[in-house]
Parts: C-alpha cells; sequence; structure tokens
C-alpha cells in the first residue's frame, strides 16, 4: 500500500519559530506598555533588551509543540479542547520555570532562591500566561484550517497529498471511496490506499454533494461507483461497490443516502 502522509519540511518550523518569537515580542512590548519604557530608559535598557528577548526567545521554542498539540487534538470538541487546556497550562508552568531557572544567568541583580522565585511567578503569572498561550494556539488552529483547505482542494477538479518533497494530485471521479484511519482519511484509489490528514466532516464539506454520500462516520462513497446496497437485520445496510468492497451503511446516514440517489 502506498501511503502519501503530510510531512511539514524543515522550512515550517523555521517559519513556526519565527512566527512564536514575533507573537512574543508583540505580547511583550504591545500589551505591556511598561515593558517599551523601562527598555527606552537611560537605567540599564540592555537589561531588558535581555529581559524581552530572552522571553520572546523561550516563547518561540515553545511554539513548535503548541502547533503540534493543536494539530494532534484541535480544539473544536471537547476532547480535544481539554486537552488543549492541560497543554496550554503545562507550556505556561514550564515557560516560568525556564524563565527563573535562566534569570540568574542572562539578568544582573540578586535573585531569590530557585523554588521561592518559581513559586512567586507561579501564583502570579501562569494564568496569565493561559491568555497569550490560548490566543497562539488559536491562531494556530485558524491558520491551519485554512492551509489545509487549500492543501486539500487547490483547484476545483483535484486533491492535492503532500508528501516528503513531493505532491500527489487526485481527481474525485477516480476516488473509489474513503475512510477514515485515527488522523486521517484514507483515499482508496485502484487499490491504493493514499493518507491525507484531514477530517471527514472537512472532506465531506469539500467534495461535490451530488456526487458522494456520507455513509457512516468513518466512510464517504462515490454514489456513481454503487453497485448495490445490501440490507442487514439491525437496520445497517452494506454498499457494494463496483470493485467489489463492502463498505458499512449505518442507520443513521441510511435515509440521506436513499434521497441522494432519489435525486439523482
Amino acid at each position: 500500500m502506498t501511503a502519501f502522509a503530510a510531512t511539514p519540511p524543515p522550512s515550517h518550523l523555521i517559519r513556526v519559530l519565527g512566527f512564536g518569537f514575533l507573537y512574543w515580542m508583540a505580547f511583550l512590548l504591545v500589551l505591556e506598555p511598561g515593558n517599551i519604557l523601562r527598555a527606552v530608559s537611560p537605567l540599564d535598557p540592555l537589561q531588558e533588551a535581555l529581559r524581552i528577548g530572552g522571553a520572546s526567545i523561550l516563547g518561540a521554542l515553545a511554539t513548535p509543540a503548541l502547533v503540534a498539540l493543536v494539530r494532534r487534538w484541535p480544539p473544536v470538541a471537547p476532547r480535544g479542547f481539554t486537552i488543549a487546556a492541560v497543554g496550554a497550562l503545562t507550556v505556561s508552568i514550564l515557560l516560568i520555570a525556564a524563565s527563573c531557572l535562566l534569570a540568574p544567568f542572562v539578568l544582573a541583580g540578586p535573585f531569590p532562591p530557585f523554588w521561592r522565585d518559581l513559586w512567586d511567578n507561579l501564583a502570579g503569572n501562569s494564568l496569565l500566561l493561559l491568555f497569550p498561550i490560548s490566543g497562539m494556539m488559536g491562531i494556530a488552529h485558524v491558520l491551519m484550517n485554512r492551509t489545509r483547505i487549500h492543501a486539500v482542494r487547490p483547484t476545483d477538479t483535484r486533491i492535492a497529498i503532500r508528501s516528503r518533497g513531493s505532491v500527489a494530485f487526485i481527481v474525485p471521479t477516480e476516488i473509489d471511496w474513503i475512510e477514515a484511519q485515527g488522523n486521517y482519511a484514507a483515499l482508496h484509489v485502484a487499490g491504493r490506499a493514499h493518507l491525507l490528514r484531514e477530517t471527514m466532516v472537512a472532506l465531506e464539506a469539500l467534495l461535490d454533494p451530488a456526487q458522494f454520500a456520507r455513509v457512516s462516520r468513518s466512510a464517504l462513497v462515490p454514489l456513481a461507483r454503487v453497485r448495490k446496497i445490501i440490507p442487514l437485520a439491525n437496520g445497517d445496510a452494506e454498499i457494494e461497490l463496483l470493485d467489489g468492497t463492502l463498505v458499512r451503511l449505518s442507520r443513521r446516514y441510511r435515509a440521506a443516502v436513499w434521497e441522494r440517489f432519489a435525486a439523482r
């Protein structure tokens, strides 16, 4: 079986790190105006520049983990939202711990013992950090959805599946059927399964509803490739495709599938 999976290239990691650095820099300068005043004050602008720059670098290093978390568990369902919230709180704690650990080596001045400094910062800043972290995850989710829509359907007639260093193009009329496989959708074409990192809901919205029908939570079929529908005793049914493949038609989608055939 040949599988094409969307694997981010190294340039993607560089863009994510750059976005994270600029995002945290903007947060520290724009949302905390006092930082700008301290940075341009004649007292010690270098100290403030080091503090802001170091915090922005730490935020940038955490950005790939946040993006990967959003990609793996999109915060649009209760489970994904819960995992995203726990992940955001964890990153907040780790960022505070890293800043407390590195501050004595980067900045001048007396610092309290690490554990006391860590406790004070956790009590005062952990919840505050959740706002920019949640904002970053929200931006990442929007950008990824926009990218995925363009990647799935760059034109009206082809589906693009990105692999390492190449792109495979599939015409929807060539698809035998589509099934969900974990976080991927498997596009079955001439005996091969091409894996696309996309949800069934998004694919159903992108494909022509006059040509494709959702037959279960985990399957889409092109109506033109349906040979017959075989009723089952429990109210479900099986769809036999032209190549002999049997796909389960659940009771939830059975009436809608019949309406599609009637419309055709």
